[in-house]
């Protein structure tokens, strides 16, 4: 979906809302779409005058669904992760529904849950790569996130986005940690292990460098501080 179409959707779906007389101050926090000949739209709205959170579907546009009231069916995003928004959003995405706008608070929420999840949502690992390229083309990111929710968002472009494969370090005056790759895969070389301990896959480095990482936090900074400047790190590619 190009930017134009996007920009169009975008005012369609937010006439839509205001056009359904159903709410006095409506706030939108993210749209999906289906059909661009004939839009079909769901839509997330916080009305702060009602103090409401609900979901608006334009095809029963005479109504709205409140999130304490959200039921859905699907053999991951509900079977396997439990109802709520964030399964509720990628399910929409699995039945072909493409984002047009989410603000910042719910990507931070589905990048967590995405995180939370990971393993049992390896089966729609297609899916989400199509939602992070949504975001990368929203320009979202780790740092952004976790500096706007006041948490550690891990960087999942790293883990899912082949072409965004980095190289992470972390160092010390008393210790460093490197993840590098070669042609037999990724690579953690550390001050307690120089040889280095190689891996097939990111997903399994990744984690093991922020375990190596965070397990080496001290006093001398405070975490959120050391977080930060890791998170910083994270988000740099190495230039050759």
């Amino acid at each position: 979906m190009n930017k134009l179409i996007k920009k169009n959707m975008h005012l369609l779906a937010n006439k839509t809302v205001y056009e359904s007389r159903l709410f006095i101050d409506p706030q939108i926090k993210y749209i999906f779409m289906k059909n661009e000949r004939k839009p079909q739209f769901v839509i997330g709205i916080y009305d702060p005058v009602d103090k409401i959170e609900c979901i608006f579907n334009s095809v029963t546009a005479d109504e709205s669904i409140s999130l304490e009231d959200l039921t859905y069916s699907h053999p991951i995003f509900s079977e396997e992760t439990g109802v709520c928004e964030e399964g509720y959003l990628l399910s929409l995405m699995d039945e072909k529904y493409e984002p047009v706008f989410i603000d910042i608070p719910t990507h931070a929420k589905l990048w967590d849950f995405i995180d939370y999840y990971m393993d049992i949502l390896d089966p729609k690992e297609d899916m989400i790569i199509r939602y992070l390229e949504f975001s990368r083309s929203s320009g979202i990111n780790s740092i952004l996130l976790s500096e706007y929710s006041d948490s550690i968002i891990n960087n999942l472009y790293a883990i899912y986005l082949k072409d965004e494969k980095m190289i992470l370090s972390y160092n010390k005056c008393d210790n460093y940690v490197y993840l590098d790759h070669d042609e037999n895969g990724y690579i953690i070389e550390s001050l307690e292990n120089p040889k280095g301990t190689t891996y097939r896959d990111f997903k399994s480095a990744f984690y093991d460098f922020l375990s190596i990482v965070l397990s080496d936090i001290t006093s001398t900074h405070s975490i959120q501080e050391e977080l930060n400047e890791t998170l910083i790190k994270l988000g740099e590619k190495k230039h050759e």
